[in-house]
């Protein structure tokens, strides 16, 4: 019986999975945001929206591998993009969360982060 839009019963299943490939899992999402981090080690607080237009770019899509170019699998996998960061382990998530001894690093990071001028604690 043909097709009211007249196109072939693709034999694989849904043409659209195929093209792009099915939900992204969470062992999918933190490894995004680690070569995010990876190449842009001064982003010492990334957002999701950099992450994602991040992976959006020509260049990273044709890298092996599928990145998310959008909020929504992160959403989906995590409570929060605080513990997608966590997962990721970043150096600071633990002082975020009140579990650490913060290192003159990580407050100068942070204090860069705030827009806060630490002159006294990045010059040593």
């Amino acid at each position: 019986m043909p097709r009211a839009a007249r196109v072939a019963l693709v034999r694989d299943g849904d043409a659209l999975v195929r093209e792009i490939g099915g939900a992204f899992s969470a062992a999918e999402c933190v490894p995004a945001v680690r070569d995010y981090l990876a190449e842009h080690p001064d982003d010492v607080l990334p957002s999701v929206q950099r992450v994602c237009q991040w992976a959006a770019l020509p260049e990273v899509e044709a890298r092996p591998g599928r990145r998310p170019t959008s909020a929504s699998p992160f959403e989906r996998h995590s409570e929060s993009w605080w513990k997608v960061l966590e997962a990721a382990e970043l150096a600071w998530t633990p002082l975020v969360r009140g579990s650490a001894q913060p290192t003159l690093r990580t407050l100068a990071a942070m204090a860069e982060v705030l827009g806060v001028r630490c002159e006294h604690l990045c010059s040593r």
